[in-house]
């Protein structure tokens, strides 16, 4: 049988630093604690992905999210599981603390954009997907994305 673990993620803000970890942060830090299973609200939003139109995340609700752009059809996507996300962070050497997948996903390493921390401890979004992979720029609105 196989066993899994899910850990609460822990944002942690002290003098502008932000860091993500599995403990609860420090005195003199101000906190959030972010649901292994939910995606939030820093995750939607547009996105510039090189050599690929961008790409837009929009929630339908709490659990079903919808991918556009990327030259591909609208993809349904949900709030990605703690493994999941520890999966790609494994992969790609990062710290994953939210994360949305492809509802339908086959792949081998789960499709989707995530929200954590490199090796540096910068806050970055990554995407995994068929056509891209690699660390993207959010954009700070979607009036000019093109689709």
């Amino acid at each position: 049988m196989a066993v899994t673990a899910h850990a609460d993620i822990y944002r942690c803000n002290r003098n502008g630093q932000v860091t993500y970890q599995q403990t609860p942060c420090e005195a003199g830090s101000t906190s959030g604690r972010l649901q292994g299973e939910s995606a939030s609200a820093p995750l939607l939003g547009c996105y510039d992905v090189a050599s690929q139109p961008g790409i837009r995340l929009t929630s339908r609700s709490e659990d079903d999210y919808v991918m556009t752009g990327g030259g591909t059809a609208a993809t349904r996507m949900r709030p990605a599981t703690a493994d999941e996300r520890a999966e790609v962070g494994r992969a790609y050497h990062l710290v994953l603390a939210e994360g949305v997948v492809m509802q339908d996903d086959a792949g081998d390493i789960s499709h989707g954009i995530y929200h954590g921390q490199n090796a540096q401890r910068e806050d970055v979004f990554f995407i995994h997907l068929p056509f891209a992979t690699g660390i993207i720029t959010k954009r700070a609105n979607c009036d000019s994305q093109t689709q």
